[in-house]
């Protein structure tokens, strides 16, 4: 099973209850363009960085709920 960071993300912001709009403000980038950004399976290391500090959670926490529903990357 392969992760998908994007959807590891979204589970992220689920468990904080944190909106896109506050996240995208916090590493600096615009709500559609931040939503784009989870519909992707791989990102930039330093703009994942960003979201997790910005979620208030480890790397490790983030990609540990790829083994949630809806995280792994079916394809």
């Amino acid at each position: 099973m392969s992760i998908h960071i994007g959807n590891c993300l979204r589970v992220a912001h689920t468990k904080t209850g944190l909106l896109y709009k506050d996240i995208a403000a916090a590493i600096g980038w615009d709500r559609s363009n931040y939503s784009h950004l989870l519909a992707q399976k791989n990102m930039q290391a330093d703009t994942f960085i960003k979201a997790c500090n910005a979620l208030g959670l480890s790397l490790d926490e983030v990609v540990g709920f790829g083994d949630e529903d809806g995280a792994a990357d079916t394809e």
